[in-house]
């Protein structure tokens, strides 16, 4: 299977649930911060949307202050897994956006919780 290349112009970045209650908890957390940024800061340049959710902001705080999150397209609160939130779900599907692709970058974000409560509401 080929991957292929993403274009600027149809790919959306999700950040999801980097947030200030999970630094002492994660390895290496710091190195997570720096890779995330980098992903944040070309897509800034390459003026791709970001969405960003916070699972449970008030008691996980919110996304860690060294993250710039300030140009995303939606910030949503959320208390379930799924990114899938009405609002990112109106994103995907206004025909200007054309998403094919999503980078998607986070601490929980694990295969099955990615493929069952990310993926597969996007398929349907």
């Amino acid at each position: 299977m080929s991957v292929g290349r993403l274009l600027a112009s149809r790919t959306v970045v999700f950040c999801c649930d980097l947030q200030e209650k999970f630094r002492p908890s994660i390895q290496h957390f710091p190195a997570v911060l720096s890779n995330a940024n980098r992903i944040l800061k070309a897509a800034q340049l390459l003026d791709v949307p970001l969405v960003v959710t916070e699972q449970y902001p008030k008691g996980l705080g919110p996304t860690c202050k060294e993250l710039d999150i300030s140009e995303s397209v939606i910030n949503c609160s959320k208390t379930k897994f799924s990114m899938v939130l009405p609002a990112v779900k109106d994103l995907l599907e206004m025909s200007h956006y054309n998403c094919s692709s999503i980078v998607l970058l986070g601490i929980e974000v694990v295969i099955p919780l990615c493929t069952h409560y990310l993926i597969i509401p996007l398929l349907l």
